[in-house]
């Protein structure tokens, strides 16, 4: 049975996540690496967006080698999420029930 993906559900930036709740997620976070955390994430739309290569094929820098960008798993609101830093800009991932619990 395939993996599903968690998407994009926030920016630490857009006002969705308050710094506390920010703050319990760094208090639980674990890095891990690039290849664990695509396995759990729908990437091509944030590579994309952010304009990384992508593709087997494609030249330019790579998400996986970017020095300013961690991979982690840690909870969010009392979800278990994958979450990247990108040069400071933390892009939390959750899977579809997930946000629907959270807007409730």
């Amino acid at each position: 049975m395939p993996i599903v993906k968690r998407n994009l559900y926030t920016r630490c930036c857009d006002g969705i996540a308050r710094s506390e709740e920010l703050n319990d997620m760094y208090d639980k976070q674990r890095q891990i690496t690039f290849r664990t955390f695509s396995k759990h994430v729908n990437m091509k739309p944030i590579i994309q967006e952010l304009g990384y290569a992508y593709g087997a094929h494609a030249e330019g820098l790579r998400i996986a080698k970017d020095y300013a960008v961690r991979f982690y798993k840690s909870v969010f609101k009392g979800e278990p999420c994958y979450y990247m830093d990108w040069s400071a800009i933390d892009h939390i991932f959750l899977l579809p029930e997930q946000v629907t619990r959270l807007a409730r």
